[in-house]
């Protein structure tokens, strides 16, 4: 689903997920729950992983 929307390779789509969880201090269950049932979308995890932070 997100490595569709973002473009990306399943293993880039996971690292994806995997930082956002990490720098939002969640699990990745909780976040893949979210993106799932449309709570957040690939195009806020995507704009987050292109952001300087």
């Amino acid at each position: 689903m997100v490595s569709l929307a973002l473009g990306f390779e399943a293993a880039d789509a996971l690292a994806v997920l995997r930082s956002y969880a990490y720098a939002s201090d969640r699990t990745l269950d909780a976040l893949a729950a979210d993106v799932v049932n449309g709570r957040l979308t690939a195009g806020r995890l995507a704009e987050d992983a292109t952001s300087e932070h």
